[in-house]
């Protein structure tokens, strides 16, 4: 929806006289006889002349423009709500990332220690079998 108001570079409390005074310097200035290529323009603007200087058709169109920014806020925060939103997920899910990363190297870590008792274990009975076998040896002679 256009904004009548920043198109015409006016504020929104400027009255009808203010209105009529700055579109008869803009008529001067681009009338369309003087240049056809501003036709268009001069058309939209007096349009927009038309509904600011008549004060129900004015009243409409505020509320009509109300309405849509108030939309337009609206669907900004929502849009705003749902980046944070995102952000958060990411977020939470970096560190669930994280902590596995930490119970995967701590698990590593057990595993490593539970292989090196084990091994430890096998050569500890390597040795007792091994002075078994030499006690066998050296007490038959």
């Amino acid at each position: 929806m256009n904004n009548y108001y920043q198109i015409l570079n006016i504020s929104r409390t400027a009255s009808c006289d203010e209105i009529k005074k700055l579109m008869r310097q803009f008529w001067k200035e681009n009338h369309p006889d003087k240049y056809p290529k501003k036709e268009d323009l001069f058309k939209e603007r007096g349009s927009m002349y038309e509904t600011l200087s008549d004060y129900a058709k004015r009243a409409a169109y505020d509320n009509e423009l109300n309405a849509y920014q108030e939309e337009i806020e609206r669907q900004r925060k929502e849009a705003e709500e749902q980046k944070r939103m995102q952000e958060n997920l990411l977020r939470m899910q970096k560190q669930r990332l994280i902590m596995q990363r930490e119970t995967d190297k701590r698990r590593i870590e057990n595993n490593r220690q539970v292989k090196n008792a084990f091994i430890g274990l096998g050569v500890v009975a390597g040795a007792f079998v091994i002075a078994g076998i030499l006690e066998e040896i050296f007490s038959k002679k």
